[in-house]
């Protein structure tokens, strides 16, 4: 029987550690370079001022990464997928975007993932 997935939307570690865990992932995961810590993480610090990760996890392995920047926008608080929602900092567009994923990631993820992040606000991914 798979283990289950545990899915969880909370404060980034530091930056170095979630750094890590993303190139670790990233190495596994057949992402764009729009889903690579070398952009999701270009600047994160400014980018994200109100980060949440979401990770999905089974059995002691990282499943699914995401970096949202909370942002209250016209119609309500909104996460904004490796994306700061400020027009000024995401001048250059994502394209290609998503949640990192990894190959033995159950195909229901995604979604369960993008419903666990509404719960939140407004979901908006750029590109």
């Amino acid at each position: 029987m798979p283990a289950m997935v545990e899915l969880r939307l909370s404060a980034p570690p530091d930056w170095p550690t979630l750094a890590a865990a993303w190139r670790g992932l990233e190495a596994r995961a057949a992402g764009s370079f729009f889903q690579s810590w070398s952009w999701v993480g270009c600047r994160a610090a400014a980018r994200y001022p109100d980060p949440i990760l979401l990770e999905a996890r089974a059995g002691g392995e990282t499943l699914a990464l995401g970096l949202f920047n909370r942002r209250r926008g016209r119609l309500g608080p909104a996460l904004w997928l490796n994306a700061s929602g400020d027009p000024a900092l995401d001048v250059v567009y994502v394209e290609h975007n998503g949640l990192l994923l990894a190959p033995a990631a159950p195909a229901a993820l995604l979604a369960d993932a993008l419903r666990l992040a509404l719960t939140r606000g407004g979901v908006v991914l750029p590109g």
